[in-house]
């Protein structure tokens, strides 16, 4: 279907949608929230369907399977931590292959599975923009995804919208980690952001999500 606005932002009903990394606390929350919708979880070795996102020919098969989609959500992404004298060629690799790579190419592979008016939402983290000392790889890749929705947002065909949604510190993590809670976010109040990047008209936007506690 080609999605269209209402005053409100765009009409929801029929609206399918990817969610890769489904089974994760943002993944999960996001799929309870997106619960109006037909939602296809797509994890690394559970879900409706399965994707290895360091696998070009996983990302394309996952699309065949599915058919055609209004929104891909990815909630997912790994990068290695370590200081910049303790990391390997293999945390390099990890990193851009999956966190960075891997999202890109969801987006470069699923262009054409995605209907007119559609949208890709990825995942950076408020690592981005604060880097601590065992982030080097993390910053790179988060960075690399911001910076390629805010370039590939000018040139998307068929009026698809492309953003990144950068948390900071889900609060649930930190309780069960036991970890400060300053800055922290309800993992709901993240999935509301991943709805609205879907359901708005914004494009080209990293929208940092940031706690006050």
């Amino acid at each position: 279907m080609k999605l269209y606005h209402l005053s409100g932002g765009v009409n929801t009903s029929n609206m399918k949608v990817l969610i890769v990394g489904a089974s994760g606390m943002i993944g999960s929350a996001i799929a309870e929230n997106l619960s109006d919708m037909e939602v296809i979880r797509a994890g690394y070795s559970s879900g409706d369907v399965t994707v290895d996102l360091e696998n070009n020919d996983s990302i394309a098969t996952m699309y065949k399977e599915i058919g055609k989609i209004d929104a891909v959500v990815c909630a997912s992404g790994k990068a290695a931590f370590g200081g910049v004298d303790e990391i390997t060629e293999k945390d390099v690799r990890l990193s851009i292959l999956n966190k960075l790579g891997g999202q890109i190419n969801l987006v470069r592979i699923g262009l054409d599975h995605v209907n007119d008016g559609g949208s890709f939402t990825l995942t950076s983290g408020d690592l981005s923009t604060k880097p601590d000392k065992t982030s080097s790889l993390v910053t790179a890749a988060g960075i690399g995804v911001e910076g390629f929705a805010r370039a590939s947002a000018i040139s998307m065909p068929r009026g698809i919208r492309i953003n990144v949604i950068s948390p900071s510190l889900i609060r649930e993590s930190a309780i069960k980690f036991n970890l400060p809670l300053d800055g922290s976010i309800p993992v709901a109040e993240a999935a509301d952001w991943f709805r609205e990047s879907l359901t708005g008209e914004m494009t080209g936007m990293v929208r940092e999500l940031k706690g006050w506690l």
